[in-house]
């Protein structure tokens, strides 16, 4: 092994602000999503909006957990055996690629909401085996 103690420390140091910096980037998704469709909050006052910001970050500590896995599993747990595992290398890779997927969803979601006035849910898979141009005419009209 050619490194100290000191360095599996701080490498898990890099997964912990690997997580923070995804769990923050769920939540400031979150809080755009709910100025963008502000007005149609109706009637919803600050203490749902709180509640509901309380309760989806509670619900991310679940996706970043899953998301910075990989990083760990493939990145932090090999370089604990083996000292010469580039650990810095797997983990910007993953962790750029669970960023932009984050991001990727975030954008897609945007015109989603806007045509079906939901979120992401299961019957988006079961709209992969509809009618696709009736789905696209629909999303353009």
């Amino acid at each position: 092994m050619n490194y100290t103690p000191g360095d599996l420390a701080l490498t898990l140091q890099q997964d912990a602000k690997l997580f923070l910096y995804i769990y923050i980037l769920l939540m400031v998704f979150r809080v755009a999503f709910l100025l963008i469709y502000s007005g149609q909050l109706g009637s919803a006052g600050t203490g749902d909006i709180v509640e509901a910001l309380w309760l989806g970050a509670r619900i991310s500590l679940k996706t970043t957990a899953f998301l910075v896995a990989f990083p760990f599993v493939f990145g932090t747990v090999p370089y604990a055996v083996w000292g010469r595992w580039p650990v810095a290398r797997i983990r910007a890779m993953l962790g750029s690629v669970a960023v932009g997927l984050m991001t990727l969803l975030f954008v897609i979601r945007i015109p989603y909401y806007e045509i079906f006035h939901q979120g992401f849910n299961i019957m988006l898979f079961n709209g992969m085996k509809d009618d696709k141009a009736a789905i696209w005419d629909t999303a353009v009209q």
